[in-house]
């Protein structure tokens, strides 16, 4: 049952191959940005608090 699912969403996968390494590029980089972001401002706050 399990591999069953697993090749269908792998022959979908490989269907939508292009499209779903797109947004999940994208959905990383976003994720990526926001984690930066979110270091960043941590970062200040620790600078803020030491000064």
């Amino acid at each position: 049952m399990l591999e069953c699912a697993l090749f269908t969403t792998r022959k979908f996968l490989l269907k939508k191959n292009e499209q779903n390494f797109k947004s999940v590029f994208t959905f990383v980089q976003l994720r990526v940005r926001m984690k930066l972001l979110k270091d960043m401002r941590s970062e200040d706050n620790e600078h803020c608090k030491v000064n």
